[in-house]
Parts: C-alpha cells; structure tokens; sequence
C-alpha cells in the first residue's frame, strides 16, 4: 500500500491555492519547514509572516488580517498551536466567528522522534470547545488536500489535525469532502467501527481481522468531520 504524508500535502494544496486566491495568507511560528508552509513563503514571501516561536501573536495576526478580508492560515505543531494560543483562538477568532485556518501538524502520538513535549492528546477536545469551529480530521494525504481546500473556500474558522509519518493512502485524489460529512470505508452487517485521522487505517485493518479470524461482518466508517 501507498503512504504519503498528511502535512506534505496540505503544504502543496496551500501552495497551489496561493496561486489563484490573492487574500490567501499563512502565518506560521518558526516550523515552516516542518509544516511544509515554507513553500508558500518560498513563492509568495509577501503573503507570509513568520511570528517566531510566539504563538499567541500568530493567532492575533491571522485574526487581524481575517478582520480585514484576507484568509490568514495559522501553522505549526498540534501541541503549540492549540494549548498556548487558547485564549486568542477563544476570544480573537472564535468568539467574533472570524474566517481564520488552522492547520496543525505532528498532532497524536505519531511525534517519536520529536519527544513527548511535541504529542498532542488535548488539540480536538480543545478546538470542539469553541463551538464556532468546524474540526476536520483526514484519514490520509488526498484527504488532507480536500480539507484544505474545502476550509479556503468555505467561510468561517477551521481546524485541521495532520499527522507526521507517512501514512496509507485510503482514497483517491478526486476525493471530496463536506462540513458534517463521513464516509464508509468498509462495508459490515454485524458491527461498525468509527475511526478518524490515520486510526481509519488500523480501524480497516481491524475489520479484516474480525472478518477472517471470527467471522464478524465489521463496517468501517471514517467521521472525518468532528463538527459539523
């Protein structure tokens, strides 16, 4: 099977999204490279700012150039981008409903190489909290492109969990998808499993172990849309 990574793909959507949406922005917090966001710094260097590592101001930037009609992109780390700039993400963007994309990376457990400082277990009870958010979470790398795309064009704050490995690719890249929406991966008569982010594939996996080892008709359903 096919793996790509979730954050790499999200930076070359980004990256071509900038090419036909002028107000299209990013600001980032001194991982760029990390998130794949330095190729859009590296093509449009007047629609990027880099904040250093001050997450709270990254998140009042994006709500100030959201205030003024761009479509800012906040980037970095699950970990960093979600427990330290809480309040600005409650107050400054969520609160006044402002059209402000975050999009984290090395979110879960998948971070090993990058130490226990850099998981991230909190990020989706945290973002489902502010109830203006909608919350996104693809089970690969085409998925990830789609959840880009339809947070750009869809207004209103968004939250996008990637992860940091390359994972199995589970779609095709003409996937699409919507505020609200899942999709059946596996088709089951007994049980159904709910899985979300790079949990479809093990949850997938689960379900050809029941079917061969016991017998249980197991349906995989991937809630890749948390709220709506």
């Amino acid at each position: 099977m096919d793996t790509a990574s979730t954050r790499e793909y999200a930076g070359k959507k980004i990256l071509e999204l900038g090419a036909t949406n002028p107000d299209l922005c990013v600001v980032g917090a001194d991982l760029n490279k990390s998130t794949f966001t330095n190729l859009f710094a590296e093509k449009y260097p007047d629609r990027f700012f880099d904040v250093g590592i001050a997450e709270q101001n990254m998140v009042n930037i994006a709500a100030g150039l959201a205030a003024s009609g761009k479509i800012p992109i906040v980037s970095t780390f699950a970990v960093f981008g979600s427990t330290r700039p809480m309040d600005q993400l409650r107050v400054g963007v969520a609160q006044s409903n402002l059209n402000v994309k975050v999009i984290l990376t090395h979110a879960g457990l998948l971070t090993g190489e990058d130490g226990i400082s850099a998981q991230s277990l909190e990020d989706i009870s945290l973002f489902l909290s502010l109830h203006s958010f909608s919350v996104l979470v693809p089970s690969d790398a085409y998925e990830a492109q789609a959840a880009v795309e339809l947070a750009v064009n869809t207004p209103g704050p968004f939250y996008i969990r990637l992860s940091r490995p390359a994972t199995p690719v589970l779609n095709n890249k003409n996937i699409q998808l919507q505020q609200g929406g899942s999709n059946v991966m596996v088709n089951g008569s007994n049980i159904s499993i709910f899985a979300c982010g790079y949990m479809v594939y093990h949850a997938i996996e689960a379900a050809k172990i029941l079917k061969e080892q016991h017998g249980i008709s197991a349906r995989v359903v991937n809630i890749y849309s948390l709220n709506p």
